[in-house]
């Protein structure tokens, strides 16, 4: 019974579609090319579904309590003098930054330049067979731990 649904259901789409498309060919103009999809929802309005949101800020409260764990909630914890209130306006669509600690902790920091060597003189060759060595060393040291705890 479903398959005959189906086939009915396919039938009448083509039969659709070719009607739609002969009237195109005779008339040269679509089929409701005058009508628009607004036209179809004309009542309806996307203000209507849209949900009512509280208006104004929101209060938040952010403490640390004995054990270092920061907490945020919509009430003050009951020893309040610790906590900071922060008023959060939902309108705006904005992570608040860190405070600094000091000034001197947010001057910026000249970046340091790494000493380059001229890896073809005979020191350079050198560092650099130094620290392949060294990765060498890392990797049998990693591959020995594995064998052992592979059983091996």
């Amino acid at each position: 019974m479903k398959k005959l649904i189906f086939k009915v259901l396919i039938a009448v789409v083509i039969m659709v579609g070719l009607s739609n498309y002969g009237l195109y060919l005779t008339t040269g103009k679509t089929p409701f090319a005058n009508m628009s999809f607004s036209s179809l929802f004309a009542n309806t309005s996307l203000d209507d579904l849209k949900p009512e949101l509280p208006k104004g800020n929101d209060t938040a409260y952010k403490w640390t309590d004995e054990n270092g764990l920061v907490h945020y909630s919509s009430e003050p914890p009951s020893d309040s003098e610790t906590a900071k209130r922060l008023d959060v306006d939902p309108d705006v669509n904005m992570i608040q930054g860190i405070e600094p600690s000091s000034p001197a902790a947010s001057a910026p920091q000249a970046p340091q330049t790494p000493q380059l060597s001229n890896p073809y003189s005979a020191e350079g060759i050198q560092q650099t067979l130094d620290k392949a060595r060294n990765v060498q060393k890392i990797l049998d040291e990693r591959h020995e731990k594995q064998k052992k705890l592979m059983g091996d």
